[in-house]
């Protein structure tokens, strides 16, 4: 059996973080041995990762880049034969400035730049040195692999295979309360959940609040997550009027407890790599509402009816009204379309995708 070693940024909940964790806990139940270094922040799921026989490795937790490097030599020396397998930027550095000859894998979770502003010029040139003693790239989305393409961030000639997350579905019982022509509608719940940046265009989200509070419809937003734009956001907020309408609730790990109370799942995203929140909030039975933009299409279909132009506020509006006037019967139909969508992400094929390509990385097919 193998040795794997996941270098990850943070083990912190999130949506790469989850995916790290689902494949981490089923290689140990192929009988591999893995390893998991996490480079900076919070421990979220240490015992998660622990509790499925994965050892997690803090030596290199927090502690200063050079010092990480340093540590990082002594490990691959220590675990020669190992595969290597890097998650975000930071741990792909990490990697390549390792001499020597290693199995390196990298998965690219994010349809971005692999520096940020203001040094996107520099960017692609950083990224294809750093992706060099890549055997293969993965990415999570056809949309991820075509920004690096189109950007110039990985090498034209560079394996790019394209693996979507997995997501095993629970389908829990729908919450949606619709309007019909006898109901007097009452209050709709609409819900948001990542992390509080630019990214996700939440700016925009409290804009659509605000233009539905000035059409007279009845609605509470809540928004859960964390990041660097919540002041900003709750400054918005109070300058909109939209504080009784909106919540922040911050991070948790009660997803679908908030879900339980939604009855619309809205997504602002400028972009995604993925957008795992998508499919919890599908199997749940919400209906998802997303801009047609980056990999959104490719989870929800081209054909999803709550498509909205993006940064298209009336756009939005008129999508989240027309949803308010959906019958019992419409969705229910769209509940088993966005279902029926699942099937391309199921957890086996993205376990099998890994198994193929780590078997060909060491049979030295790449």
């Amino acid at each position: 059996m193998t040795l794997v070693i996941h270098i990850v940024t943070t083990i912190e909940r999130g949506g790469a973080e989850a995916a790290v964790l689902q494949l981490a806990k089923q290689q140990v139940s192929w009988g591999h041995t893995v390893h998991v270094v996490p480079l900076k922040g919070n421990l979220d799921l240490l015992k998660q990762f622990e509790d499925h026989g994965v050892t997690v490795n803090l030596d290199l937790l927090n502690i200063r880049f050079l010092r990480q490097l340093y540590l990082a030599r002594h490990l691959i020396n220590r675990y020669k034969d190992a595969l290597f397998h890097a998650h975000l930027p930071r741990s792909e550095l990490l990697l390549s400035l390792i001499s020597g000859r290693i199995n390196f894998i990298v998965t690219r979770h994010n349809s971005e730049h692999f520096l940020p502003a203001p040094c996107e010029n520099i960017s692609p040139l950083i990224s294809r040195w750093v992706l060099r003693k890549a055997k293969v790239v993965i990415a999570i989305s056809s949309a991820t692999e075509s920004f690096l393409r189109n950007y110039k961030e990985v090498d034209l000639i560079k394996n790019v295979e394209v693996v979507y997350y997995g997501y095993k579905p629970t389908y829990v019982s729908p919450n949606f309360v619709s309007k019909s022509a006898n109901d007097s509608y009452i209050n709709t719940n609409i819900l948001t959940i990542g992390r509080l940046a630019k990214q996700k265009n939440l700016l925009f989200a409290l804009d659509v609040m605000f233009a539905l509070k000035n059409d007279k419809q009845r609605f509470h937003f809540t928004i859960v997550g964390d990041g660097s734009q919540r002041k900003e956001l709750e400054i918005r907020t109070l300058k909109l009027g939209l504080n009784d309408s909106v919540t922040f609730v911050g991070k948790t790990s009660d997803i679908f407890g908030f879900m339980s109370k939604s009855q619309v799942f809205l997504m602002t995203s400028l972009y995604e790599g993925f957008g795992l929140v998508n499919l919890e909030a599908m199997d749940y039975g919400l209906p998802v509402i997303a801009p047609f933009t980056s990999t959104f299409p490719e989870i929800l279909g081209r054909d999803h009816p709550l498509f909205f132009e993006p940064n298209n506020v009336v756009s939005c509006v008129e999508k989240l009204k027309e949803l308010f006037g959906y019958s019992h019967s419409q969705i229910e139909s769209l509940q088993e379309r966005q279902r029926s969508q699942m099937n391309r992400f199921s957890e086996q094929k993205y376990l099998e995708r890994h198994n193929e390509i780590y078997a060909r990385v060491i049979c030295g097919e790449y």
